[in-house]
């Protein structure tokens, strides 16, 4: 009876860390006056923070800013 119940307890832990670990967020973007949106999914909330960050990028004498906040 303890190894059903200590299975069934690593079962829904591990099932409860893979959903929180994998759930599809929303990044929103505006750059340039344009405004997107990208899913990211099958990554881990830490990852798809940095995937979804802000940045400024410079061309030349032309610089554009994209700011980005992940929903």
């Amino acid at each position: 009876m303890k190894k059903i119940i200590t299975f069934s307890i690593v079962v829904i832990a591990s099932a409860a860390i893979f959903a929180s670990c994998s759930k599809t967020r929303t990044c929103t973007c505006t750059e340039n006056g344009t405004t997107y949106t990208v899913s990211i999914t099958s990554a881990s909330k830490k990852t798809q923070q940095a995937v979804c960050a802000s940045t400024t990028t410079t061309y030349g004498s032309t610089t554009s800013i994209r700011t980005c906040t992940l929903n």
